[in-house]
């Protein structure tokens, strides 16, 4: 009768290497176990070093996400800025061509509307 399966029972239901590749136990020298507090310790510090490098590189997305806002703003208050100086400078012309305007009026019908004026009285 063949009875293999018979012997099967004393196969570890998981293989050493699986174990270490797990991380659950480190041989060294395949002699000495890592105790598990160790692993643990060394666990916990890796998965806090992976959250801080996370957390520094928010904050750091932070700061450019700040940045860029910050450039935006400057430059909507400096188009806003050259609008004004430029909406002045046109105001100012429009004041300079009605101030012509009124002398050339002046000059050419000023005669004419005085004398106009003179009638009406």
């Amino acid at each position: 009768r063949n009875r293999t399966n018979s012997a099967v029972w004393w196969k570890p239901i998981i293989s050493l290497s699986q174990i270490s590749r797990l991380g659950m136990i480190h041989f060294y020298n395949s002699s000495m176990v890592e105790p598990m507090s160790d692993v643990l310790k060394r666990y916990t510090d890796q998965a806090e070093r992976r959250m801080y490098k996370k957390m520094d590189k928010q904050s750091a997305d932070q700061i450019k996400t700040n940045t860029r806002i910050d450039n935006a703003l400057a430059a909507l208050r400096r188009a806003k800025a050259n609008s004004d100086e430029k909406s002045r400078l046109f105001q100012d012309s429009v004041n300079q061509l009605q101030g012509q305007l009124q002398f050339l009026n002046e000059e050419i019908f000023g005669d004419a509307h005085a004398n106009v004026q003179t009638e009406d009285a």
